[in-house]
């Protein structure tokens, strides 16, 4: 199976930090509101308050664990069991200095492991090791995220100039100015 998609482009970090507090933005109002319900409509409107705190906290957790920011980009991912079998083909969301996070078509489940390689056209190619951190079922087929596993130099060295590409033309297209 192959996915055939246009090449997204990356995304700022300052962007994503916006879109970020916009969402939590967002949840803090939902619970503000429910709160309000909560004395006319009883356990029900109580029980939405806290599935929202849940969801808040988590969110919250998550971006204060992340080690590495991500870099929204698109691109052809070919992953290989690592206990043998066919490859997959899936489709490359985001990337970091520590994963990826992948769409595919095919079904994989979190703690596999996987040769990736990742074909990025003018920015390059990289080849590594990955173990699938979690999944997501979506009506295509799988979400997932997944962390480098044991890069050696030549592989650290590449993700590294692909990231540095990546945020570079981010960051000019940020700045350049079209007067119409």
């Amino acid at each position: 199976m192959s996915i055939q998609s246009a090449k997204k482009e990356p995304v700022d970090l300052a962007e994503e930090i916006q879109r970020i507090d916009d969402l939590l933005r967002e949840l803090e109002h939902g619970i503000s509101e429910l709160e309000l319900r909560v004395s006319s409509e009883g356990d029900e409107a109580l029980q939405q308050v806290e599935k929202l705190k849940s969801r808040l906290l988590s969110l919250a957790n998550g971006i204060a664990q992340r080690k590495h920011p991500r870099i929204r980009t698109g691109g052809i991912v070919e992953l290989t069991p690592g206990k043998g079998g066919d490859a997959l083909d899936a489709q490359l969301e985001d990337l970091s200095e520590g994963g990826l996070r992948i769409h595919t078509g095919s079904q994989i489940a979190s703690g596999e492991e996987y040769s990736v390689d990742i074909d990025l056209g003018d920015e390059g190619r990289l080849n590594a090791g990955v173990e699938i951190l979690w999944t997501e079922t979506t009506p295509e087929g799988t979400r997932a995220g997944g962390k480098f596993k044991a890069l050696q130099t030549r592989n650290t060295d590449t993700l590294f100039d692909i990231l540095t590409n990546l945020s570079v033309r981010a960051s000019q297209r940020k700045t350049e100015f079209d007067p119409a």
